[in-house]
C-alpha cells in the first residue's frame, strides 16, 4: 500500500475534493509489487500495465478500499498534527481541520491559512461564499 500526497494548488486546479486523480496515479504507479489490478473508489484511472476499476463506495464494497480509506485518514491527520506545529492558533491537531465550531472560529478570527484548499468552503474566499 502506497500513500501519495497532493497539493492543495493541484487539488484546486483538477477541482476533485474527494480525491485528486494525480493522488491516485502517484499512489497506484508507485504499488509493488505491481498488482494484478486495483479497485478505486470512484475514480476512472488508466495508463497502467494493470486494469484499475472505478467503484462508487468503494468501501462499502471492498475491504481493500475501506482499508485504503484509513490508511489515508491516518496519514491525513498525521499531516494536520504537523501542520499545528506552523500554525497552532488554528488547533488542527484537535480538529484535523474538519468543519468543527473551534475551526471555524479560528477561520473567523485569522483567515484561512496559507495554501488551505480553495475548495472547502469554509477556506473560500469570503466574497466566493456570498
Amino acid at each position: 500500500m502506497t500513500v501519495a500526497e497532493v497539493s492543495p494548488e493541484v487539488i484546486d486546479r483538477n477541482q476533485h475534493p474527494r480525491g485528486d486523480p494525480q493522488g491516485h496515479e502517484g499512489g497506484a504507479s508507485r504499488l509493488r509489487p505491481v498488482p494484478d489490478c486495483a479497485v478505486i473508489d470512484a475514480v476512472s484511472l488508466s495508463g497502467f500495465r494493470f486494469p484499475c476499476f472505478p467503484v462508487v463506495r468503494g468501501d462499502c464494497f471492498s475491504y481493500a478500499v475501506a482499508c485504503a480509506s484509513i490508511v489515508a485518514k491516518v496519514a491525513r491527520d498525521r499531516m494536520m498534527v504537523d501542520l499545528d506545529r506552523t500554525y497552532p492558533q488554528y488547533g488542527f491537531a484537535s480538529h484535523k481541520g474538519y468543519s468543527v465550531p473551534e475551526h471555524l472560529a479560528a477561520l473567523s478570527i485569522y483567515g484561512p491559512s496559507p495554501n488551505p484548499p480553495a475548495h472547502v468552503p469554509a477556506c473560500a474566499p469570503r466574497e466566493a461564499r456570498c
